[in-house]
């Protein structure tokens, strides 16, 4: 007697196809995510310096442009924002009276501060640097230096630097860029 076969045809995927699918996935998925905080925490670090180095040309332009003293301060820390004005008086103190130039609050509180050298920046009609509370004292040279709190790494730190009346951004994991500070 011939016995007969059946064959099944199978529908679907296993219990075991489907949790490792689910498995490699999961791994995926979080390789990708701790790529995407790191480069999301390098580029809001990034933003801050840009945005501070873009004051200050504005306000060296603006100073030059409308013969008047233009100061920088922080918001507490540089790390909090900044408030460039025409400063009148030239008390380096923001009065009501006194027109705001740019204004940069800080939102992200994950950005930190390591370093300031600088407590303001003051731009003369001239178009000189000057740091307040110094007497006649050119700001020839300052660094402020920024990190995000979440990186321990000092490659992802990024400098601002003023020297000879000229702002540049220095990352300090370029390294064509000699005059960066990493601390």
């Amino acid at each position: 007697m011939k016995i007969k076969t059946i064959y099944c045809q199978r529908k679907g995927f296993t219990l075991l196809e489907l949790m490792a699918t689910l498995f490699i996935a999961a791994i995926l998925m979080s390789i990708s995510n701790m790529a995407l905080v790191s480069f999301y925490n390098y580029q809001s670090i990034r933003n801050i310096t840009r945005n501070l180095s873009l004051s200050l040309k504005k306000s060296y332009l603006t100073a030059i442009t409308h013969q008047s003293y233009i100061t920088i301060i922080p918001n507490k820390s540089w790390d909090k924002g900044w408030v460039a004005f025409k400063d009148d008086n030239y008390n380096f103190i923001l009065d009501k009276t006194e027109k705001i130039i740019d204004k940069f609050p800080n939102r992200n509180k994950n950005i930190l501060l390591i370093s300031s050298n600088i407590n303001c920046i003051i731009f003369t009609p001239l178009g000189l640097t000057r740091q307040c509370g110094v007497k006649n004292g050119l700001l020839s040279n300052g660094t402020i230096s920024f990190k995000h709190a979440n990186s321990q790494k000092c490659e992802n730190n990024i400098n601002l630097i003023i020297y000879r009346n000229r702002s540049r951004v220095c990352e300090a994991n370029k390294k064509y860029n000699e005059g960066c500070i990493c601390k």
